[in-house]
């Protein structure tokens, strides 16, 4: 078996052998010199595990065999459309270790291959950096192409570049983010002279193309520095690189980026000096470098405030930072006198004397300024919510209440002068939590301290407990809370006047907002039982006494919010749920008037109903005697019937209206409706149009031969004898209707046909008999006429045994009957006026021998 084996493997190799010829390229050898490979880039190991390019086992061996491939192969590769992956294999660059690739001839041979590939196909056009990656992988590849860019070989630059392009197009559309891109470089390793390295000339590259294939996603270099290093590395890194002349000017631009993009950010002085960690900086700050980069931040924040009592100054900033005398000292000698550096951790605020002394010197109206510093420090060191809760301590200790006291005091006159609103304060004393239970919440006192504060220091802003209340928890959940209030004895005086404030903030508003605000447009069916729609009707009064030229109504306020469909089914649904069945009883009858007081069309208000869409059940719906009623009440003066008719008739065929009818006569509970709708669809054709009208709406005109047996035809029949009532020729006007409904031809036709039933024979014959006196009265139809115009019987291929030729020779011997002999027609003469002589003669003799004994 081993031996067949071997048999088996020397033959492909002899077989592989006599196909493939080894091919050196004509191009000269291509190197890399070594010396200029960038020291900043690894080798690539030789023995690198790699992820490969996939192919088949045969390629590989050939590939394995025949390490390279002549012109000729190359063209028979192209002619054959193989894969560039193949090509790569059967080229033996597989195996070429990745710092060697671009000393390989046979790596322009492929990318020539890639290339040719590409133009017998512009709009499939492969690349190389599919492979290559697979091959190598990103970061390799990337390390490969950068050390080949600095060769001295003109070719390899140029194939290399070429390559790093490609490169980032292609993560570009595999959506590899700058940041990526950055660590990928290891760019947070070069130190901090990136700027001068190869890898963040090829980012900025990058960032380009990123940008035009993701303009969703675009962002800045500045952007990418600052989410990688942090904003003081980055602000420290561009001041030492300005400094030195290769890149000054990015570093310059960068810097002036950074600026814009905290002016972007929006923030403050005080938080862009805590991001530059400046507040740490202690004796070092006047000899920090990054207090310049502050500096100008500074300058570009204070050239937008329009409020010059809104621009920062240094001296402010390390008040705010360090304390009005650690500020002065630090301005006058950089000596850092910090109080709040003396305080511990863990050390109880108000028992240090550092602070007492200096809480003490504060009390003095005319260091308000300093007193403000304070505060700002203090937030600063511990933030709004700790010193809170520090404050409130203390004030249950008898000996430093009133220190603290003094000091919440302090605190509310520096957050109002910030203009941190109640609404803020609200939450920092976490009253947003304290549910149904908020009046009787001690700290609710506290707050409204703060909110007199606010308000004597903020007088065109100035604003009331109810205001933040409905901004914290929403209109609607106040209601509810004062509801639950108004039964607690502690808290009821104080909900019912609460009430009343919420109601004077109401009616500086529209219905609509205080109909949304109570969260009444999303309640539904709901709101007829809920608090809030008490609360609303409460207000409408209160609203329409105050603007009786243009009152609200509720049912108006829904529609808007719901529209008159959207009533309709609320109200329907009302109807049904435990008592809530008087309100919306009384909202339907309101409903009605509202429609009547703006003269919504019956059309509109049948549609809004849904009365449109009941087919067969219209008559028995409740809604169908509203409407009626509503019609009738807004045409009291005019044709309601007309209207009716119309309405129904839009949305409804009369074939189907008929259907309905009749459905409903069947049922005692709607026979009387039924009645009703017959007479006034009876009374509407009657007006509005004709029998024939009648007959064509019933769809009588489709039913052809068989319109004796249509279903409707005795409907028709039964309009026909209300039509005809006290006349003497009612058939007449029967065929009368007929005849203008189908056309005399087909109605001829037919009548034929339903003589040959035996169910219809008997009416057949009588409306045929009809028909021919129908044509006697008309003093125009003489027998030629009748032929040619009215029956069509002018075809000479089909008159003999056209039906009709029969109901034709009866009327002609009809019409002779009264006729003297001088103005009687002939036969022959008609035959001739519309077939000519000859034709005629042996038509002639045909038809009276088809017509014996009757000619």
């Amino acid at each position: 078996m081993t031996r067949v084996r071997w048999v088996v493997l020397l033959a492909v190799a002899a077989l592989l052998a006599s196909a493939e010829a080894y091919f050196v390229t004509d191009s000269k050898k291509v190197s890399l010199n070594s010396d200029v490979h960038s020291t900043r880039f690894r080798r690539i190991n030789d023995d690198e595990e790699r992820a490969g390019v996939s192919v088949s086992i045969i390629e590989k061996a050939k590939a394995a065999l025949l390490p390279s491939a002549s012109a000729k192969k190359l063209t028979k590769w192209l002619n054959k459309g193989k894969s560039v992956d193949e090509v790569f294999v059967r080229m033996g660059l597989k195996k070429v270790a990745g710092a060697k690739l671009f000393q390989t001839p046979q790596l322009f041979s492929w990318a020539r291959y890639v290339d040719d590939l590409g133009k017998k196909a512009p709009a499939k056009a492969p690349t190389m950096i599919p492979t290559l990656t697979a091959q190598y992988g990103d970061e390799a590849l990337a390390r490969m192409i950068a050390a080949a860019k600095v060769s001295e070989n003109a070719d390899v630059k140029k194939l290399a570049s070429k390559l790093e392009l490609e490169q980032l197009y292609a993560w570009a559309t595999k959506g590899k983010t700058p940041d990526e891109a950055f660590a990928l470089f290891k760019l947070s390793k070069a130190g901090d002279d990136f700027l001068s390295t190869p890898q963040f000339t090829t980012l900025t590259k990058y960032l380009k193309v990123f940008n035009s294939k993701n303009a969703d996603k675009e962002t800045t270099m500045i952007a990418t520095l600052v989410k990688s290093y942090g904003d003081d590395k980055v602000a420290k890194i561009l001041q030492a690189a300005m400094k030195v002349p290769e890149t000054a000017p990015t570093a310059q631009k960068l810097d002036t980026e950074l600026v814009q993009l905290w002016l972007a950010n929006r923030e403050s002085t005080d938080a862009v000096f805590t991001l530059l960690k400046l507040d740490k900086a202690g004796d070092t700050l006047f000899s920090n470098p990054l207090l310049v980069t502050w500096t100008k931040y500074m300058n570009a924040f204070n050239q937008k405030q329009k409020n010059p009592n809104n621009r920062a100054s240094l001296a402010a900033t390390l008040a705010a930072h360090y304390g009005d005398d650690g500020a002065a000292a630090m301005l006058k000698s950089g000596d850092v006198r910090n109080i709040l550096t003396k305080i511990k951790p863990g050390e109880n605020l108000f028992e240090n004397p550092h602070f007492v002394t200096w809480l003490q010197f504060v009390e003095d109206p005319r260091r308000s300024r300093m007193a403000l510093s304070l505060m700002t420090s203090l937030t600063v060191k511990y933030g709004d919510e700790a010193l809170i809760k520090m404050i409130d301590a203390a004030k249950t200790v008898a000996k430093t209440k009133d220190m603290a006291t003094k000091l919440q005091t302090q605190q509310f006159q520096y957050w109002a002068s910030i203009g941190k609103s109640p609404d803020d304060v609200f939450k920092l004393y976490e009253l947003n939590k304290a549910g149904d239970k908020l009046l009787s919440n001690p700290e609710l006192t506290t707050w409204k301290s703060y909110l007199n504060v606010f308000n004597k220091q903020n007088p065109t802003e100035q604003t009331t407990l109810v205001a933040t209340m409905a901004k914290t928890f929403g209109d609607d959940v106040v209601v509810n809370m004062l509801e639950a209030a108004k039964k607690v004895r502690g808290t009821s005086r104080d909900a019912k006047r609460l009430e009343s404030v919420q109601l004077q903030r109401w009616m500086k508003m529209e219905p609509d907002d205080v109909f949304t605000a109570l969260k009444l447009d999303k309640a539904a069916e709901n709101m007829f039982d809920s608090l809030q729609l008490n609360a609303w009707g409460k207000y409408a009064a209160a609203f329409n006494e105050a603007n009786p030229d243009k009152k609200v109504s509720l049912i108006a306020t829904m529609t808007t919010h719901y529209s008159d469909k959207g009533v309709v089914g609320l109200l329907a649904a009302a109807k049904k749920a435990p008592g809530s069945e008087a309100i919306a009883t009384r909202l339907q009858s309101e409903q009605l008037q509202y429609w009547l007081s703006i003269k919504k069309s019956p059309t509109d208000v049948f549609k809004a109903f849904k009365l449109d869409k009941l087919d067969d059940k219209l008559l028995v719906s409740p809604y169908f005697s509203t409407w009626i009623k509503y019609t009738d009440d807004l045409f009291k003066n005019s044709d309601k019937l007309s209207v009716v008719f119309k309405t129904m008739r839009y949305y409804y065929s009369e074939d189907a209206l008929v259907k309905m009818i009749l459905a409903a006569e069947k049922n005692p509970s709607t026979q009387k409706i039924a009645q009703w709708t017959e007479d006034k669809l009876f009374r509407g054709w009657m007006l509005t149009g004709s029998p024939s009208d009648a007959f064509r709406g019933l769809k009588l005109d489709e039913a052809g031969e068989k319109v004796f047996e249509a279903p409707l035809f005795a409907y028709f029949t039964k309009f026909m004898a209300r039509v005809t009532e006290g006349m003497r020729e009612k058939d007449a006007m029967v065929v009368s209707a007929m005849s203008v409904g189908m056309g005399d031809e087909a109605l001829a036709a037919t009548l034929i046909a339903a003589k040959k039933v035996p169910s219809t024979e008997k009416i057949a014959t009588t409306m045929q008999a009809e028909q021919i006196k129908y044509w006697l009265k008309n003093k125009d139809m003489t027998p030629e006429k009748l032929f040619k115009d009215v029956l069509f019987l002018d075809d000479v291929d089909t008159v003999l045994t056209n039906p009709v030729l029969n109901t034709w020779a009866t009327y002609l011997q009809a019409f002779n009957a009264n006729k003297p002999v001088k103005e009687q027609a002939s036969m022959i003469q008609v035959l001739r006026n519309s077939f000519g002589d000859k034709m005629a003669t042996d038509l002639e003799t045909a038809l009276l021998s088809r017509l014996s004994p009757r000619f």
